[in-house]
């Protein structure tokens, strides 16, 4: 019985590690080929500085500081077993193209596109394309001029100028890495362990700014205390405000956030049954 029982824990650590083995195998695989394909998508990107940060931080200062690309040092990381680990760790479904798809059509389908500045019921700063906030930040000047190289940052700030739709999408797709890394270090290291679809809710927040002006419900959530972290996340002026500010789309968006919570909390009691 002793010796079937050493059979059986060989036999399921061997599988195992097969399994982890054909898992970083496929995540290998997926840089070299996003390397060859010449740029990684935003989610893509984001879990690759992350392992980055957290196994070479010199080379990620280096892309940090524009030294190099991300896919110059993804390249330069391919060796290191500890990096493909660590990407596997933060997202085992790495290279799922479908999954990042996912997340840029479920931004997209809230934002909206707007064609020229609008300066939007109780904001500050007018908004362009898809939900590009034209604050004057670094942030946004430097994804303005990397999208849009030929056209007047300072133009559009002042409420003028237009953008095609090819334009804003190329706008969005700047915009998104930096809002996916936001939504991890808001989050915390539990980012990586939530359902996408939470996932994508926290991002969609994260790029509306409600994530970021509601540090109790991300403390909440951290502490598995979902429904109340839910409850939370509505308990603000902006869902109260929405209506008579004519700004409708503002709660249900949120209350999509709200119930990606609760179906997380839902699915963790499941299984701990």
């Amino acid at each position: 019985m002793q010796l079937l029982k050493y059979t059986y824990q060989n036999n399921h650590n061997w599988y195992l590690g097969l399994k982890e083995t054909q898992l970083e195998v496929k995540i290998a695989g997926s840089i070299s080929d996003k390397i060859l394909g010449g740029a990684f998508g935003a989610l893509a990107a984001s879990v690759l500085m992350t392992a980055l940060h957290r196994v070479n931080p010199p080379l990620y200062n280096q892309v940090q500081d524009k030294e190099i690309t991300i896919e110059q040092a993804a390249q330069q990381e391919m060796s290191n077993e500890l990096f493909i680990e660590e990407i596997a760790k933060i997202d085992p479904n790495f290279g799922d193209e479908d999954k990042k798809n996912e997340v840029s059509s479920f931004i997209q389908k809230w934002e909206g596109f707007l064609g020229s500045p609008k300066m939007l019921p109780n904001e500050e700063y007018y908004t362009i394309g898809i939900g590009h906030r034209l604050d004057g930040s670094k942030r946004s000047r430097s994804a303005f001029s990397k999208a849009l190289p030929h056209k007047n940052y300072d133009q559009f700030y002042r409420g003028q100028g237009s953008v095609t739709k090819k334009e804003a999408q190329t706008l969005f797709q700047a915009d998104l890495p930096n809002y996916v890394d936001r939504a991890r270090n808001l989050t915390g290291d539990n980012f990586d362990s939530y359902s996408s679809n939470l996932q994508k809710n926290i991002i969609s927040a994260t790029y509306r700014g409600s994530w970021g002006y509601s540090p109790k419900t991300r403390r909440l959530l951290a502490e598995g205390k979902f429904e109340e972290a839910a409850d939370e996340f509505l308990n603000s002026n902006e869902y109260r405000d929405a209506i008579k500010l004519n700004r409708r789309g503002i709660r249900k968006r949120m209350e999509a956030v709200a119930e990606a919570i609760r179906q997380e909390g839902y699915k963790k009691n499941w299984n701990l049954k």
